[in-house]
């Protein structure tokens, strides 16, 4: 079954083949978190999908990175943002760092080597 492409950020989307859902995101009935592959480069990105998600507050991030030719600290860059009524999509940047969860869980995080880590990986 083909999916009715209703936008360029429909066609956008399609460029990109599911490598994996993101585990620690799992029993979130919300939100699905994947690692995504686009088919023309090979990179891999950050596909989130969002039930009942507020599209504008991703096209204000996204207007904020094009007005000020960055991204904010922190906050990995979105290539796309679309939706279909129900759910919103997003393709961002894929950021190769644990999460700060994951080094707190680890007792890995300590106040001192916070900022090395916010340099390197936000």
């Amino acid at each position: 079954m083909y999916k009715q492409l209703n936008s360029v950020e429909d066609l956008e989307l399609s460029f990109y083949e599911e490598v994996s859902q993101i585990p620690e995101n799992e029993g979130d009935l919300e939100t699905t978190v994947s690692y995504v592959r686009d088919i023309r480069d090979g990179k891999l990105y950050i596909k989130k999908e969002i039930l009942n998600g507020d599209k504008s507050v991703y096209q204000e991030l996204l207007m904020y990175e094009e007005k000020n030719g960055k991204k904010l600290n922190g906050v990995p860059k979105l290539f796309t943002i679309t939706d279909d009524g129900n759910r919103v999509y997003t393709i961002e940047e894929f950021i190769n760092c644990p999460t700060l969860i994951v080094l707190w869980s680890l007792n890995l995080l300590l106040q001192r080597s916070l900022p090395s880590y916010l340099e390197r990986c936000a």
